[in-house]
């Protein structure tokens, strides 16, 4: 039994490192920031699920799946050469991420003390890329 949940948790890593790259491999930009924030929102889920079983070490590379969504979905709205401000794929991704760490807000609290740290910098950057997103957004050009 312990070697069939070893196997399934092998096998979640694999597809999701396989999931970012074919985010990542998408040629569209505006797909690529849609699928990038999805992706962002399944390691999040990825990751809770991981923190109620207490596998920190799977929690962690979710939460770093998340970091690297992210940083995708902020590069990919920045190529579609659009302005920020008539732009609704940047507003759907600043609501997005501002869900994601309500949500994250609510998983480090379940976390052990000694546990947080991949969570609280995963918290961190989410925010500094939503307040990339909003600056941009709030911006005249």
């Amino acid at each position: 039994m312990r070697r069939l949940l070893f196997l399934f948790v092998l096998v979640s890593l694999a597809a999701r490192s396989a999931s970012l790259d074919a985010v990542k491999s998408e040629t569209n930009p505006k797909k690529r920031a849609a699928l990038a924030l999805d992706n962002c929102e399944a390691a999040m889920n990825e990751a809770r699920n991981a923190s109620h079983a207490g596998d920190w070490k799977k929690m962690a590379a979710s939460f770093q799946e998340v970091n690297a969504s992210a940083d995708v979905c902020y590069d990919a709205l920045r190529e579609t050469g659009k302005p920020p401000r008539k732009n609704l794929l940047y507003k759907r991704a600043e609501l997005k991420l501002r869900s994601l760490i309500r949500m994250m807000a609510s998983v480090t609290d379940e976390i052990p003390y000694d546990q947080r740290e991949p969570a609280d910098k995963a918290r961190e950057h989410l925010q500094e890329v939503h307040d990339k997103i909003l600056n941009e957004e709030m911006q005249k050009r």
